[in-house]
């Protein structure tokens, strides 16, 4: 073959035996096409090599794996491993093109056995680790990052959570009991003290380095609390970028995943304000199949924050993580995949649900995370479209229909603010995917850009034993939305609409009537003056500005200049708007009777 192009990085692998240690093995494959072939996606539907499931309507889409891809095996016939990431051009490529798998369950294409004579020193560029932008001025960050079974050395808190009347198990023990609403031991690796420096120096060299600390960052597969702090620590320690940790304290929140994986939070604290912190979708259950069993393995957290405005109230918003159920069996014909396709529609319904709670008391929702489904349906279940209530598929479309008018307005999906060939957060046998979300409520869209920072999903698995690297910190490439920081409102309020000051003798000053000025928005306000017309005068002690939450008052008086009805306004000027506030004023003059009396007590009016 004259030339190759590489669509993925080398292929390897972290043993169960090896996982303590985190030592990833190559496995000397990676996938390849014919240089000048675009880019194999997934695309929606059905994998055209998928068990059809019983019962499955009949106007499913069909995906067709892309066959042109080539899987290249660089050491089965004997030569040394290419380890190379995607976009790398292997020119005049010599070997032995078979068959041997491209027709089983494993989805493998054709394979290319790669000479071992062949000429490695000659294969060039390839991708490498860019940063993305940083967050520009006005302009806010939320990243998404699945950090990848990020476990810590200690198995004291190898803990979860499981619903009552669920099955519980501890570890990987197979026999299980009853829950009642209790902890029990999770399968959680608990790694050595080196390999877990090792990962903590890569995960912050990626968010200082690669992706130039967001203001707040989703965290999923992180195994707690302990965890999170430790990350914020070391970036810390990395880039002086002061971070504060969220997680489950298997305290008062914990995870339900029986791995020990979670879900967090990283929030700059130069930039956010936290306000609370809370877990949604907790105990929650469902029955499939006769089973009762837990609806959300990694149950949502939530932050109310505030990104702060330099003299200014914060900017309200409400950020979700979310790690939805794998695809992992979905595709299986037996009561598992029945009760894994559930699953992942239930989840949709249900964060769908709270996010329409949010959206209904005016909330800003910016929801992000891992939610193990593309952009599109995957012909099994329309995870995105329940969620965003967004091209919800007919029922003859999809093994389990989605639901529509969940959420009312529909969310936006920010990856499909993107060219089709720019949405990938994950590579599966070379097929690029969508997998890592960023989803806002409508206010939201405005402005707002997105990013995906590749530095994991096209880059060889070996990378992940190298501390001085970021690529390979994951398997998972993180997502990072911009937003802009809207100008704060201004607003005031002038009470009382108006004064009467009824009757008063011509220059004879009334008694006053206070007027208040109220600065009810959401930065201070400049008061350029304060006045009267007509026979009204006014004194004030409002300065020239007029912080938030503040008030100031203004004593006006009437005195009046004739006799007969007076008018007169009462005017604020200040810049929140280009007119003035003003109030009308009015009273009367009168003039004052008098009596002359002489000595002897004759008076005359």
């Amino acid at each position: 073959v004259a030339s190759m192009t590489a669509i993925s990085g080398t292929n390897g692998s972290i043993s169960s035996a090896n996982e303590a240690a985190e030592t990833a093995t190559s496995t000397g494959y990676f996938y390849a096409v014919i240089t000048g072939t675009a880019r194999p996606f997934r695309e929606p539907g059905i994998d055209i090599r998928d068990t059809p499931v019983t019962g499955a309507p009949a106007n499913i889409a069909k995906f067709d794996d892309n066959p042109e891809r080539i899987l290249v095996d660089s050491t089965l016939a004997g030569g040394a491993s290419l380890e190379i990431s995607t976009g790398t051009v292997l020119p005049n490529v010599t070997g032995v093109l078979d068959f041997t798998f491209s027709s089983d369950s494993f989805y493998d294409p054709s394979r290319l056995i790669l000479d071992a004579t062949y000429n490695r020193a000659q294969v060039s560029g390839g991708m490498t680790v860019q940063p993305i932008p940083a967050t520009a001025a006005n302009h806010f960050s939320v990243a998404s990052f699945n950090i990848e079974r990020f476990y810590n050395t200690s198995a004291l808190d190898d803990v979860y959570w499981v619903p009552t009347g669920v099955t519980g198990y501890n570890g990987n023990s197979s026999t299980g009991t009853t829950s009642t609403g209790q902890t029990y031991t999770s399968a959680a690796v608990d790694v050595t003290q080196t390999a877990y420096t090792r990962r903590l120096t890569k995960v912050a060299l990626a968010i200082c380095n690669v992706l130039n600390a967001p203001d707040i960052v989703t965290l999923e597969e992180v195994e707690n609390q302990s965890v999170a702090t430790d990350i914020a620590n070391q970036i810390n320690t990395t880039c002086s970028v002061g971070y504060t940790a969220f997680s489950t304290d298997n305290s008062t929140a914990y995870t339900q995943d029986g791995t020990g994986i979670s879900v967090g939070f990283l929030v700059k604290n130069s930039t956010v304000d936290v306000l609370q912190v809370a877990q949604a979708g907790q105990n929650e259950t469902f029955t499939s199949n006769g089973s009762l069993l837990t609806l959300n393995d990694r149950p949502w957290l939530a932050i109310n924050a505030g990104i702060k405005r330099a003299g200014a109230k914060d900017y309200p918003v409400i950020v979700i993580v979310n790690h939805l159920r794998s695809l992992s069996g979905i595709n299986a014909n037996t009561t598992s995949g029945a009760n894994a396709r559930t699953k992942k529609e239930l989840q949709a319904e249900d964060i769908a649900k709270l996010i329409q709670s949010l959206q209904a008391q005016g909330q800003h929702v910016i929801s992000g995370g891992d939610f193990n489904a593309f952009e599109f349906s995957d012909g099994y279940t329309d995870t995105l479209a329940t969620y965003t209530n967004t091209n919800v598929l007919s029922a003859d479309k999809v093994v389990v229909p989605g639901v529509a008018g969940l959420v009312t307005p529909p969310l936006s999906d920010l990856t499909l603010s993107l060219a089709a060939n720019q949405r990938w957060s994950y590579v599966e046998d070379g097929n690029a995917q969508v997998l890592d979300h960023i989803v806002v409520t409508p206010e939201l869209v405005a402005g707002a850009q997105i990013a995906y920072a590749h530095m994991n999903a096209d880059f060889p698995v070996t990378a992940y034993n190298d501390p001085t690297t970021p690529a390979r910190t994951s398997d998972h490439d993180p997502v990072v939305g911009y937003f802009t920081i809207p100008a704060p409102t201004l607003t005031a309020v002038l009470s009382p609409a108006s004064a009467d000051f009824g009757s008063s003798v011509v220059g004879v000053s009334s008694s006053g009537k206070q007027f208040t000025l109220a600065n009810v928005g959401e930065a201070p306000i400049s008061i350029t003056s304060i006045t009267t017309t007509g026979d009204f005068a006014q004194t004030n002690n409002c300065g020239a500005t007029l912080d938030i939450g503040k008030s100031c008052t203004a004593n006006v008086v009437f005195t009046p200049t004739v006799a007969g009805s007076r008018t007169g306004t009462f005017s604020v000027l200040t810049n929140v708007t280009s007119t003035a506030y003003t109030a009308p004023l009015t009273g009367a003059g009168v003039i004052r009777d008098f009596t002359l009396a002489d000595s002897t007590g004759h008076a005359t009016t």
